[in-house]
């Protein structure tokens, strides 16, 4: 895997700018934004919570997360690949959400896939 961005190659590093920019959609708490980043049939899996399927249940989701009082998330890629077809890729990082007088914190690897289009979105999410 590949980490940091030095010497990373094309492909994982357009994935690594789809998960910036996942990233800046979801603080921005706009679900329009973020509903261009997930596949129709994505998957999220959450600690604590039943899986989440679906592109409209994870906007649903995030709904229910940006209405927490003082609700601030980030996460950073640590590192990303690639497949060899290249219509699959992976990063990996760390995460840390606020709210409600709490913080959490945890590891993170998300599934990209390529559409036809050539964007990257994401097909699974899994945070411990």
């Amino acid at each position: 895997m590949t980490e940091g961005e030095q010497g990373v190659k094309p492909e994982a590093k357009a994935v690594l700018e789809a998960d910036g920019l996942w990233l800046k959609a979801v603080q921005e708490s706009s679900l329009e934004k973020i509903e261009s980043h997930y596949h129709d049939e994505a998957t999220w899996l959450l600690p604590g919570e039943a899986t989440i399927f679906g592109k409209q249940a994870i906007l649903d989701r995030w709904s229910r997360a940006f209405k927490v009082p003082g609700f601030s998330i980030r996460w950073k890629p640590f590192g990303a690949e690639v497949s060899e077809s290249c219509d699959l890729g992976m990063t990996v990082g760390y995460w840390e959400s606020s709210g409600a007088s709490k913080t959490f914190s945890g590891k993170y690897v998300a599934v990209w896939k390529k559409k036809s289009n050539g964007k990257w979105c994401v097909f699974v999410d899994i945070s411990n």
